[in-house]
Order: C-alpha cells, then sequence, then structure tokens
C-alpha cells in the first residue's frame, strides 16, 4: 500500500495585504542572470575544491525555472494526465554569479537566503565546496559569516531536482500532475546581513481567554560574550476600523549561549479586537532589541502579523471564538500551468483569494504540497 502525504491548511478569511516577519536585516538582492551549467554527465560531485575551472555555456535568470529560461531537453509531451512542457530536465544544474561584499557588512553576519529550490542545493563559496540543504517548502539558508569577507566572491549553487525520498507517487509538491517537477530558484534570493547579535525565530500564540498572546522566541548571540540588553513589545491593529494599540512593554535580558528562548504573556487589554471571517482584526507584533557586549552595540527589530481568535469545537460543530462556523473551503494542489511553480506573491495569493471568497468559500486545503509565505 502506498501512502500518499496530506497537507491541511486552513486560511479562514482573507484580510488586505501586510508584510509579516519584517526585519531590519540588509540585503543584498540576487535576482538576474546567473551563469548556467547543465550537469548532464553528472560529473559535479562533492568535491573541497573545483578540480578545473568550470565552463558556463548558458545564462539563466533567476528567480525562475530551467523552463522558462528555455533550458534542458526539448519535448512536447501528449501525456493527457498533467502538464506537458516544452522543456524537461531532472538532474543537477549548476547556477553561478559574482557577488560584491561591502566593507559595512564587516563583522556582521551574512546569510545566503534561498525561499524555493527544487530540492536539494549544494553551495561553492569561491569554488570551494561549504555545505548541503534539502527543503521543497521551507528556504534554504547558508551562514557565510565567516568565509564572504569584504570584496568579490562567487556563488555556485548546484540545484538538483531528482525525486530524493519517496514522498508518493502523486503529492504536488514534486510530480508533473499540477506543479511540474522544476529546476531552479523561486521566491527571494538574496545576501542578508544582520547584527551579531539579533531576532531569530518568533512564535505568537493567541489566547482569547486571557485577552493576550503568549511570544515564544529566540535570541541569537554570536558576539562570542555575555551580552546584555532590552526587548520591546508592540501591538497594533492595522486592518480594522476601529484602531487599537496595547501597551507597550519592555524586559531585560542577558544572552550568554548562542541561543536563547525568551518566552513571556503580551496582554492584549479590554478593548482587544477578536479576528473571525466576517471581522478579519490583524495586529502588528513590533519586537525591537538593543543591547551591548564590551563595545559592540547591537540593535534588531522584527515584526509579526497574527490575529487573536480561538479554533475549537462544540460536540459535532466546529467554533471560532465560541461562535459555530461552517467550513466551505476548495482544494488548491499547485495549479499554476502558466509557470509550474506555486506564485510567489502576496498580491497573486490575495488573487485567488478574493476569487475563492467571490464563490462564497471561507478555506483552502492545500493537498500534499505547502503554499510559500506569501499565502500566509
Amino acid at each position: 500500500m502506498k501512502y500518499e502525504p496530506i497537507i491541511f491548511i486552513i486560511l479562514l478569511a482573507f484580510a488586505t495585504s501586510a508584510k509579516s516577519d519584517e526585519t531590519t536585516c540588509r540585503t543584498i538582492n540576487l535576482a538576474g542572470d546567473w551563469r548556467c551549467k547543465i550537469d548532464v554527465t553528472r560529473d559535479f560531485r562533492i568535491r573541497k575544491r573545483f578540480r578545473h575551472k568550470l565552463e558556463f555555456p548558458y545564462t539563466a535568470h533567476l528567480p525562475g525555472s530551467l523552463d522558462e529560461n528555455r533550458l534542458g531537453i526539448r519535448t512536447m509531451g501528449k501525456n493527457p494526465w498533467h502538464l506537458n512542457r516544452e522543456y524537461e530536465y531532472v538532474g543537477p544544474v549548476v547556477y553561478q554569479r559574482d557577488v560584491d561584499i561591502p566593507e559595512s557588512w564587516q563583522g556582521k553576519e551574512i546569510t545566503l537566503y534561498l525561499e524555493r529550490c527544487h530540492w536539494e542545493t549544494k553551495l561553492y563559496v569561491d569554488d570551494i565546496y561549504f555545505d548541503m540543504r534539502e527543503s521543497l517548502s521551507t528556504p534554504h539558508i547558508y551562514d557565510l559569516s565567516e568565509v564572504l569577507t569584504p570584496g568579490k566572491h562567487s556563488l555556485s549553487i548546484r540545484v538538483n531536482n531528482t525525486m530524493k525520498y519517496n514522498i508518493g507517487s502523486n503529492a504536488h509538491a514534486i510530480t508533473e500532475h499540477t506543479q511540474t517537477n522544476w529546476n531552479g530558484i523561486i521566491g527571494k534570493i538574496e545576501l542578508q546581513a544582520r547584527d551579531r547579535v539579533h531576532i531569530g525565530e518568533v512564535q505568537l500564540y493567541a489566547d482569547v481567554e486571557n485577552i493576550s498572546v503568549r511570544v515564544h522566541l529566540i535570541m541569537h548571540n554570536n558576539s562570542g560574550g555575555k551580552t546584555g540588553g532590552t526587548l520591546i513589545f508592540a501591538a497594533e491593529n492595522w486592518n480594522a476600523k476601529r484602531q487599537h494599540a496595547a501597551r507597550a512593554i519592555s524586559r531585560r535580558i542577558t544572552l550568554q549561549n548562542k541561543e536563547t528562548v525568551i518566552e513571556l504573556v503580551y496582554p492584549l487589554g479590554k478593548d482587544a479586537l477578536l479576528w473571525d471571517e466576517f471581522n478579519p482584526a490583524m495586529y502588528h507584533m513590533r519586537i525591537s532589541f538593543s543591547g551591548q557586549s564590551g563595545q559592540q552595540k547591537f540593535h534588531d527589530e522584527k515584526t509579526v502579523d497574527f490575529g487573536l481568535r480561538e479554533f475549537k469545537t462544540k460536540g459535532r460543530q466546529f467554533t471560532v471564538n465560541g461562535r459555530p462556523t461552517f467550513l466551505r473551503g476548495t482544494l488548491e494542489c499547485c495549479i499554476f500551468p502558466l509557470t509550474g511553480y506555486p506564485d510567489m506573491s502576496v498580491d497573486g495569493w490575495l488573487r485567488i483569494f478574493r476569487i475563492a471568497r467571490s464563490y462564497g468559500l471561507n478555506h483552502i486545503r492545500f493537498h500534499s504540497w505547502c503554499p510559500p509565505e506569501a499565502a500566509f
């Protein structure tokens, strides 16, 4: 018996556009033309260093797929069960470009951020093998702080879309039925620089009963020493007719380890706005950090969106904030026939959600694939 992975994601109501998970990091956008080598013979093995200077006969624009760049094996299949592509290719492809790291990034924590790849990447910096990542839905992130010194460098990314693990014969994350088994990098492709002490992952858990939100965040301390500082939290509604801002709170912290988990309960006050599909009130949680280790000073800010709501059951019914609700939804299995891969923009997903809402729907189920951050 074959088991097919199913991913269920419910998006109740569709609010207006806003950027979530904003941060103060500086970036170098790597979108544009990359040198490209289609590694048909698969002779590009893991080595500490390239044995010889690679030749790149093609140019590919990223973000994008090999198909969009009209590279690969030319074919016009006539399979009635899935999309038919003009160009197909399964295997490793090497994308390379040069970058110039500014002097102002000296001493910063520098990461390479690849929002979505299919599905394994191996990174070479200045022709020297660095590391490998694998994921079909979460970003491939490389910490290059120790190797990207100010000045010119080359980045070579080997993307391999070969089926790596058996995730099911009909999983839309990889098969040809709707999304294709594309090769490339889509979404954000950028270098990011932050202070050595900064805010990492932030998770927010709404508590309707106590009109509060539990904050769970990770602080990163790569300063090499103990760092003291202050975190400030402030939540404010941004999309409802009646505006509401909760009182800001601060917390003194001391960071001795590379990673420190911070947890606290943030009260929203009696005038807080609840979220439901008819009144989708959303809040920005703005978190700022200022600290110092010896003579080094650090600062970081991050903004994360959340809604105050409680989804439960009562008997045989679902409830939102204690009120019975009826789920009216549709299936989304990565149906993007023009590109063969999902839209990575907020505007693109707002269009999809507004169409669903116009038919009276209030949720979308994602089948055996996970949509990008823009959808959330």
